[in-house]
């Protein structure tokens, strides 16, 4: 419906990826074949998006804050149920491995009192231990790590403990090679 993108940047007014990685991820989650078998983890779960990066490849702080609070209330009538069970990012800095950024820890808390599941991809700033990122490493979100078909963990997956407390980081590993 009209209340399923959004697009801080008002490049498109339809789900648009010229880069491809938000389609990958989404057909990871929910994806089917074209035969209608459910191929993705959630099976059957309808989505949503936010672009948070323009067609530059570039997001701006304030662009994300945006799609944190359109993620909250998508049709921006707080008389209707339609904000997301989860909201998942595959997005971090990973240009500050193992340091606890805070800027975005008040979305994530805000998602969170609203009883919705945040997620992260851990990064892939490994193998080294110490290599967490944020928004990932908050220890209100859930991190998320990449294992080979062989369920060991994928080389470059971000490892902890989490910079922002020291915790098991990621929280989670699941098949995400290839």
């Amino acid at each position: 419906g009209a209340n399923s993108w959004y697009d801080p940047y008002g490049q498109h007014a339809t789900p648009t990826d010229r880069d491809g990685h938000g389609t990958r991820t989404t057909g990871i989650l929910v994806g089917g074949d074209n035969g209608g078998t459910y191929i993705g983890v959630a099976p059957a779960a309808k989505w949503i998006a936010a672009k948070i990066f323009n067609d530059a490849g570039q997001a701006t702080y304030s662009a994300i804050h945006q799609a944190f609070q359109w993620a909250l209330d998508p049709d921006r009538n707080p008389n209707t149920q339609d904000a997301p069970g989860v909201v998942n990012n595959s997005w971090g800095f990973s240009d500050t491995a193992n340091v606890c950024n805070e800027e975005f820890r008040a979305d994530v808390n805000t998602l969170k009192a609203a009883g919705i599941a945040v997620v992260f991809s851990a990064g892939n700033v490994g193998p080294n231990g110490a290599t967490s990122i944020s928004p990932a490493n908050y220890p209100e979100g859930y991190s998320v790590g990449a294992t080979d078909d062989y369920d060991f963990i994928w080389t470059n997956s971000s490892r902890g403990p989490s910079a922002c407390d020291l915790t098991t980081y990621p929280v989670v590993t699941a098949p995400g090679v290839n």
